[in-house]
C-alpha cells in the first residue's frame, strides 16, 4: 500500500523517533530531483528537493510518494548544489539528479540524542540522464567482436 504525502522526510515516513541505542536504518528513498525550493522557518533556512520521490519505511514496508524531499545533511545540500550549478553562460548543468539512499540514525551527544545518517544504495547520476537507458540497451546488443 502506498500513501501520497506532501514531502518525504524522516518525520513523514517514520513519525516521531526515540533515541536509538545503536545505528539503525529507518527508510530508503529513491528519487529524481529536478529543482530546489528554499525558504525560512522558525528553525532557520531550509532547502527542499523537488521532483519525484518514493520512500519505504524499513520497519513497516509502507511506501510513501511525494513531489518534495528533505534528505539529511550534507546530502541534501550536495544534491541541491548540483542542481543549481550553471555553466559559463548561466545555463543549468544538471537537469536532474537521480539517487537511491538508505536513511538511518545513530546515537550522539547532541540535545536530541541522535543524528541522521545516509548510505548510498546506488551511485548518484548527476549529468547523464541516458545512463540507465544506455545500460539497458547494451544488454540487448551482441558482444563486440575481438
Amino acid at each position: 500500500m502506498s500513501s501520497l504525502v506532501r514531502k518525504i522526510s524522516a518525520k513523514s515516513v517514520c513519525g516521531k523517533v526515540e533515541k536509538p541505542k545503536k545505528a539503525t536504518p529507518l527508510f530508503t528513498v529513491i528519487g529524481i530531483a529536478s529543482k530546489t525550493k528554499s525558504g525560512q522557518s522558525d528553525f532557520g533556512p531550509w532547502t527542499s528537493l523537488l521532483g519525484q520521490f518514493e520512500a519505504t519505511n524499513i520497519d513497516t514496508g509502507e511506501l510513501f510518494i511525494a513531489p518534495a524531499c528533505f534528505l539529511p545533511e550534507p546530502l541534501n545540500s550536495m544534491i541541491a548544489a548540483s542542481l543549481e550549478e550553471t555553466d559559463d553562460e548561466g545555463k543549468q548543468v544538471n537537469r536532474s539528479v537521480q539517487f537511491a539512499v538508505e536513511v538511518g540514525y545513530k546515537p550522539n551527544e547532541t540535545a536530541i540524542g541522535y543524528e541522521y545518517t545516509t548510505k548510498e544504495i546506488v551511485e548518484s547520476d548527476q549529468a547523464d540522464p541516458l545512463a540507465a537507458l544506455r545500460a539497458e540497451a547494451k544488454k540487448g546488443l551482441p558482444a563486440p567482436k575481438k
